[in-house]
């Protein structure tokens, strides 16, 4: 199970519902949206060994290198649109056919994988999502109120959809408060604007435990003084 960080933004209702997809839910792909072809994983990720992976996606870039061709991702971005899919068709079959060499039985899904790889940077949407969105998955427990977002998130705080957020509405400010559970680590409070943060109140990096673990325990809801006597026992 994951760390998961709570966060307590605050921006204009406006702002608050950029955020929101057409069924209402906040979700992150309406600011950063994830590349369509993970749309092929489905629910589970299929497991592949990684030297199987970095292997194969080596030996087609030095493939494509000896043949005189552009790196895969740079041949779709400059292929005529009503000819992409016919380009992607045939990569695809390609890195498959390399892929069975390596592994007859996860052919598929490693070629996917390498595929992804070669075409986003990463192989697997849950990678992509950490890169990109700063956490493995999108918001959950999440609380609307009028100006107010509060949402939890795995491991981090997705620090690059809210200064994308923040780019979209250059004359807003959005103020932000996250803690993880564990309480007085990955931890801090900031104001954003114009994908800049313009102020910071608190960042782990700068304060000593004692000052974070109390700012985490009273974003959680825990009283800070009570969480030290414990430890004091």
């Amino acid at each position: 199970m994951p760390n998961w960080v709570l966060s307590k933004i605050n921006a204009s209702n406006e702002v608050i519902n950029a955020l929101k997809n057409d069924k209402g839910e906040i979700d992150f792909n309406t600011v950063l949206p994830r590349p369509a072809i993970f749309k092929e994983f489905g629910e589970f990720i299929p497991v592949i060994l990684r030297s199987d992976l970095e292997n194969l996606v080596k030996h087609l870039n030095a493939k494509d290198k000896e043949n005189g061709l552009e790196p895969l991702s740079e041949r779709l971005a400059n292929t005529p649109a009503d000819k992409l899919a016919e380009v992607e068709k045939q990569a695809r079959e390609s890195i498959e056919r390399e892929a069975a060499i390596i592994d007859k039985i996860d052919a598929k899904d490693l070629a996917l994988q390498a595929y992804c790889k070669l075409t986003t940077g990463s192989s697997d949407p849950l990678d992509w999502s950490t890169e990109h969105w700063g956490t493995k998955w999108n918001a959950s427990e999440v609380i609307i109120d009028d100006k107010y977002l509060e949402m939890q998130t795995a491991w981090g705080f997705p620090f690059p959809v809210i200064y994308e957020l923040s780019k979209k509405f250059p004359d807003e400010t959005i103020s932000v408060e996250y803690a993880d559970e564990d309480l007085g680590y990955n931890c801090g409070s900031f104001a954003v604007k114009n994908g800049e943060i313009i102020s910071e109140y608190l960042n782990t990096d700068n304060v000593d435990y004692e000052v974070s673990r109390r700012f985490a325990s009273e974003l959680w809801g825990y009283d800070p003084d009570e969480d030290e006597e414990e430890d004091d026992e």
